[in-house]
């Protein structure tokens, strides 16, 4: 045994540091590196290039999870950006970051817009005349479509009813959920966040700091059992950190003290990762917390660098997952790469897959 420090980046985290674990040494090369692995990162295969993600061959971990404990919500992607059909990279409403699949070709959305992403989880909890009228004709309206589809099913056969099977399992899961939320409104309205100026601000880190709130809330209440947050992109400007380069200038090195810039911005990460962790860890569940249950796993998208070749893949694990893991205050450094004993990043889903009761090789 020996002891080591936390990197300064990293101090947020020591008041759990009996309930965290840094892994290092994995790696990824079934990935394609450099400045994403895009559905790679979790699903360990390669997939797309620098600007393409290519096809998604099957689900990615978190996908994989959504599905083995669903909650109302199966799956809660909070993002900062992300595409859509194909396009450039935007910053508001429903995005795909290309990092998380629920199955072969069929990735799983993310809200980019705190306020949107509070009104989609914590619409039962709306006390205002506007959204109470909101709620009322989104309910009608699924009715609604719902009957339609059903009616127009029976005049129709073949390939043309099975699409309208899609369409009406895709809103039969709508109508099912909102009734679900219904039925757990006192829940969600206890443990909704307060909607403050950072759900409508331009600053990311306002935007990043709903996010993790909304995801705490979202846990506690019982919403959702597998949350991603992506706090990061390429084209993202901390300006609430005062950095003048956007995070891929910061890896090429540009502006003034680009490392120095990294590091604050990892910390501001790990602030909102102990954050969260701490909410969990002050809310009783069973014989223990919420932070007892759950595991917090914080990672790049790409592996070790800016232009990662994904020989090494560092990873923050933070919590217990009913005491199937053992984290606490563990620094584990793996073989490298081509050595006796090295591991992969497959590896880690599989282990943490079997630590949720999923029997998986």
């Amino acid at each position: 045994r020996r002891f080591v420090k936390l990197h300064e980046s990293l101090t947020p985290l020591q008041p759990l540091k009996d309930k965290m674990a840094i892994v290092q040494g994995l790696s990824g090369k079934m990935c394609k590196g450099g400045h994403s692995s895009w559905f790679g990162a979790m699903g360990c295969w390669r997939s797309g290039g620098e600007h393409d993600w290519g096809d998604i061959i099957c689900h990615t971990f978190d996908g994989l999870m959504a599905s083995h404990l669903p909650g109302i919500f199966p799956h809660v992607g909070l993002s900062i950006g992300g595409k859509v059909m194909g396009g450039p990279s935007i910053h508001e409403g429903v995005v795909y970051p290309g990092i998380s699949a629920i199955a072969k070709n069929r990735q799983l959305p993310y809200q980019a817009t705190p306020l949107a992403a509070y009104k989609e989880l914590f619409s039962v909890a709306a006390t205002s005349d506007e959204d109470l009228m909101d709620n009322r004709l989104n309910g009608t309206l699924l009715d609604f479509m719902v009957d339609d589809i059903k009616r127009l099913e029976k005049r129709i056969a073949g390939v043309d009813k099975e699409k309208l099977d899609i369409y009406l399992e895709g809103f039969e899961g709508l109508r099912n959920r909102r009734r679900a939320l219904q039925g757990v409104e006192a829940e969600v309205r206890k443990h909704a966040p307060e909607v403050s100026d950072k759900y409508t601000s331009k600053t990311e880190t306002d935007r990043i700091e709903a996010h993790f709130d909304i995801a705490a809330a979202a846990l506690i209440a019982g919403l959702t059992n597998v949350i991603t947050i992506r706090p990061d992109t390429l084209s993202v400007l901390y300006t609430g950190l005062g950095v003048d380069k956007g995070v891929h200038g910061l890896g090429h090195g540009e502006g003034e003290d680009p490392i120095g810039h990294r590091r604050n911005i990892r910390k501001f990460h790990i602030e909102q990762i102990a954050r969260l962790a701490k909410k969990l860890e002050s809310t009783p569940e069973g014989d223990g917390n919420m932070l007892d249950n759950t595991v917090i796993v914080y990672f790049s998208d790409a592996g070790e660098k800016h232009h990662a070749s994904s020989t090494q893949w560092p990873y923050i694990l933070v919590g217990g997952l009913g005491g199937k893991l053992k984290l606490g205050g563990r620094y584990l450094q793996y073989p490298s790469y081509q050595k006796p004993g090295h591991h992969t990043i497959a590896n880690l889903y599989i282990t943490l897959a079997h630590a949720a009761g999923l029997n998986m090789e």
